[in-house]
């Protein structure tokens, strides 16, 4: 109930819930609040990426959760088309908005050796930069 007390402090205009571990909990406060859901589904969560773990019992417990509740959402938004349509079709909307999280495309600055040099590294030596988070089967 600790979820629910602070939200009621905060007052919201809005509600977001981003992915489905949230969608319960931004569905009932919508309902007590009488307020707008916005559904961030900005990965298919019952598909997410979890290693080596077996998928049934996730979408045995989530599906049902994401199925309720996306009927309740004001606005479900999400990151691609291919999402976009997925999301459409399985419940039936015809209603998804695409946010994409990708910058537009620029061409890359001249090649230079500013990093090598601020590094220490020989100007001949290749560098090779991880920009992401680490997580399973990544």
């Amino acid at each position: 109930m600790l979820f629910r007390s602070k939200a009621m402090q905060l007052e919201p205009d809005i509600i977001q819930s981003h992915d489905c571990n949230t969608l319960l909990g931004g569905t009932m406060l919508k309902q007590e609040l009488d307020i707008p859901l916005v559904y961030d589904s900005h990965e298919l969560y019952l598909e997410r990426n979890i290693g080596s773990r077996s998928r049934w019992w996730d979408k045995k417990q989530w599906r049902p959760i994401e199925k309720k509740c996306i009927k309740y959402c004001d606005v479900v938004m999400t990151v691609s088309q291919g999402i976009v349509d997925h999301l459409n079709k399985q419940y039936g909307r015809d209603d998804v908005v695409l946010v994409r999280n990708v910058q537009p495309y620029h061409e890359p600055p001249p090649k230079n050796a500013l990093l090598s040099t601020e590094l220490g590294i020989p100007h001949d030596k290749k560098i090779a930069l991880y920009i992401g988070a680490i997580t399973f089967n990544r």
